[in-house]
């Protein structure tokens, strides 16, 4: 009997799990992915070295494998070509184009939040600099890119002077597109992992965001988040509050099934600030791991299977423990190997590990992404307990170059912000 196919699309590590569990439920898996040898790209029965983000392409592709599934879990830039080009071949899909469009332009999400009332930092947007219209607007402020992902030109300016010196940097990030300018709002940064089942939204877990704050390339203070802490510590009225702005948020772009991530400040006056929501499973290992550990709930798996219109049930295993997922960087140079986590995953100081580059690949000066080389996932009894676990990790954690010099940042991490 002839397999059915499904075409994934992203060969990120992430995706590695979502091509095991499709070849897992008896499809012939085929990968899109613009990259020569994404990491996803092993597991899968064929990779087609095709852009995500060219509609026309994945059609095609579509077409000629005769794939009766397309698949997407862990990445925002392709859901509007996933949700076009499902309408264009008839295939099921829970997220609408409209939705698509709404949960990855920043602006237009934004709008969303506003008509359902819900609350969200003031911004302005244009395409140029000098369309940007900020009297109104109570410094600092960040700015990002209204097309962008993850951190990618995202700049924070104390004042006018310092936005302007900066913009060049996000404009050039947007590519041409618009650039968003929104009021910084201080207090604890909150990733909030949900999944919305047949109209019903659940909200799974709640992560604390650590970041670094460093000097970017225009002179501006940017950050990257070194690790995430699960669960987050919050008030009742907090949890209520955030089960309500997930309903509203769920209704307001239309999802009736799928998951949802939404990134929120909690403000010392009690405020839950919505910043984004994306119509997708987080990337990192704060998310795709995090949630099943800590609740029980197979979240990879039940996206998967309500993309391809398989009932999902909410059972929940919660475990007790503190869980963190950690980010290593290094200095520049060339990464070579990554030393000493066997040991401590044979300890019990370390749950899961994952190795973000390759051998000899260059590591960028830039405290950015590309300087993030390995990650793993720790648990504790105690907050306390630890931040002195990951303290001995990072002790006895490295990363080496080629010739066997450490090039780990160890004065980044939980251990120092928890």
């Amino acid at each position: 009997m002839t397999k059915p196919t499904a075409l994934v699309l992203g060969g990120v590590s992430p995706h590695i799990a979502v091509v095991q569990r499709l070849k897992a439920l008896g499809y012939r898996v085929v990968l899109a992915d613009y990259k020569d040898a994404p990491p996803a790209a092993p597991f899968a029965d064929l990779h087609l070295q095709i852009s995500t983000l060219d509609a026309g392409a994945v059609a095609q592709a579509a077409r000629d494998e005769g794939a009766e599934a397309i698949i997407s879990v862990c990445l925002d830039q392709p859901l509007p070509i996933l949700a076009q080009v499902r309408a264009e071949l008839g295939l099921a899909s829970p997220l609408t184009p409209e939705a698509a469009h709404q949960l990855t332009n920043k602006d237009a999400m934004k709008q969303v939040l506003r008509s359902a009332e819900v609350d969200t930092a003031r911004w302005v947007v244009g395409p140029s600099a000098e369309s940007l219209k900020t009297d109104d607007l109570t410094f600092p402020v960040v700015a990002k890119p209204v097309g962008g992902t993850g951190s990618q030109g995202v700049i924070f300016a104390a004042d006018r002077a310092e936005l302007e010196t900066q913009l060049t940097t996000c404009f050039a990030a947007a590519r041409g597109g618009d650039v968003l300018v929104e009021e910084f709002i201080e207090g604890l940064e909150l990733s909030i992992d949900c999944i919305v089942i047949g109209g019903k939204t659940h909200v799974l877990l709640a992560r604390e965001r650590h970041k670094t704050f460093f000097e970017g390339g225009s002179g501006g203070q940017e950050a990257t988040c070194h690790a995430t802490l699960a669960p987050a510590a919050l008030a009742p009225e907090t949890e209520a509050l955030m089960q309500a702005q997930a309903r509203a948020m769920a209704q307001a772009f239309g999802l009736s099934d799928g998951p949802m991530l939404i990134q929120s400040i909690l403000t010392a006056e009690g405020r839950l600030v919505v910043l984004e929501v994306a119509g997708r499973i987080g990337g990192g290992p704060g998310a795709n791991r995090c949630v099943e550990l800590v609740t029980g709930f197979d979240y990879v798996g039940a996206s998967i299977d309500q993309q391809l219109g398989r009932p999902v049930s909410l059972e929940l295993d919660p475990d007790p423990r503190i869980f963190s997922a950690n980010n290593a960087y290094a200095s520049a140079g060339v990464f070579d190997q990554v030393t000493g986590m066997e040991a401590l995953i044979t300890e019990g100081l370390v749950e899961e590990h994952y190795v973000y580059r390759m051998q000899g690949e260059e590591i960028d000066a830039h405290l950015s992404g590309r300087a993030r080389v390995t990650a793993f996932v720790s648990a504790a009894e105690s907050r306390e307990a630890l931040k002195a676990q990951l303290t001995e990790v990072f002790a006895r954690l490295d990363v080496l170059d080629p010739e066997g010099r450490s090039i780990l940042r160890r004065e980044i991490g939980l251990h120092h912000s928890l």
